[in-house]
């Protein structure tokens, strides 16, 4: 049998959230596994927690170092991996029973470089998809194909690829994706960027200049839970920093794309924008003077790479065009004040 890595980088997860994840890993059908956890200088009660588990099971094994982001942490348990597929989990998510039964199967039988499963974005970690019926598999063979994907990756609304509420084939998130291990090595994570690293790595397997098979498998694998606690839904003074780098690795290709994947990365920058702006500049937590915020903000999209984004083109949307003229008026913040949006 294949043997399946799974990666999961662990940076102070709440230990009933880190049991859930082990838990619905354990309970996979498909049992030649082995899971590497990547400590990203956790506190003692947490390091401690995954030196249990992996004393209590030999197929997990725990690498402790300091932390240099959730990049760093994927690329070295890629290069410590030892089987034929990869999958990376985060520590808190789920995965459904089959989702490495299913994997495995779709990625020998269609012989696909990268097979990816569907995701339910939720808060309730016992999520009951008894309901959901859909087998089967897609493969993404033409150009079209994959620019139809990488527009539902970046705006995650293209009809394609949603099935009902919230499941759906995110695409963007590294964490439903079964991975043949030469083209996850092929295929590194951009180090120094700590928010929407995955969205890159994504985008990239699916470029022109990549020879890359993809498969979709029409089954539900992964459980995204939606904590409280994320580094997008929390007061975060670093975010504009964090989503600043994306943006400028992203741009020099979407900013000059067809306007069909330019729309879409445009929907992707608004929400980036809405994010600096409700968990930094309007959070209940940041202090400063509004008159204080407004220039920080104005600062910030009169430099590269905000400065080249907000010009936008005539293709987009007006509710688009006129947010970005708000966002060009440094009027965006009085708006959202304004309007508690």
């Amino acid at each position: 049998m294949s043997m399946v890595s799974i990666i999961i980088p662990v940076y102070n997860t709440k230990i009933t959230d880190l049991e859930s994840c082990v838990n619905s890993i354990k309970a996979q059908t498909y049992q030649d596994f082995e899971v590497l956890f990547i400590d990203n200088g956790s506190e003692k009660n947490c390091a401690d927690k995954l030196d249990e588990i992996a004393k209590a099971d030999s197929r997990f094994t725990v690498f402790h170092k300091e932390n240099r982001g959730v990049s760093v942490a994927r690329n070295l348990g890629t290069e410590k991996s030892r089987g034929d597929y990869i999958m990376y989990v985060d520590a808190d998510d789920l995965l459904t029973p089959y989702a490495l039964e299913d994997g495995v199967s779709l990625i020998e039988k269609t012989d696909s470089d990268v097979v990816i499963g569907k995701v339910v974005k939720t808060s309730n970690r016992s999520y009951d998809l008894s309901g959901y019926k859909e087998s089967g598999y897609e493969i993404l063979e033409t150009s079209d194909d994959r620019d139809d994907f990488r527009i539902h990756i970046l705006n995650k609304s293209c009809p394609r690829f949603m099935t009902e509420g919230e499941i759906s084939h995110n695409g963007e998130g590294c964490w439903s994706h079964l991975i043949k291990r030469k083209t996850a090595l092929d295929n590194k994570f951009p180090e120094g960027v700590e928010v929407g690293e995955d969205t890159i790595w994504a985008l990239d397997m699916l470029s022109e200049e990549q020879d890359i098979k993809l498969c979709l498998s029409k089954k539900v694998w992964y459980f995204y839970i939606q904590n409280d606690y994320s580094v997008l839904n929390c007061y975060n003074p670093r975010i504009k920093e964090q989503l600043t780098k994306p943006v400028g690795i992203l741009n020099s290709v979407y900013l000059q794309e067809k306007d069909s994947l330019y729309k879409a990365y445009m929907d992707w920058i608004m929400i980036k924008l809405r994010h600096i702006s409700s968990r930094f500049y309007l959070a209940e937590d940041n202090k400063d003077s509004f008159s204080s915020k407004r220039r920080s903000m104005k600062e910030m999209i009169n430099n590269s790479p905000w400065k080249e984004v907000v010009k936008g083109r005539k293709c987009l949307s007006v509710s688009t065009r006129i947010k970005l003229f708000l966002y060009r008026r440094n009027l965006m913040l009085v708006f959202y004040r304004l309007t508690g949006r």
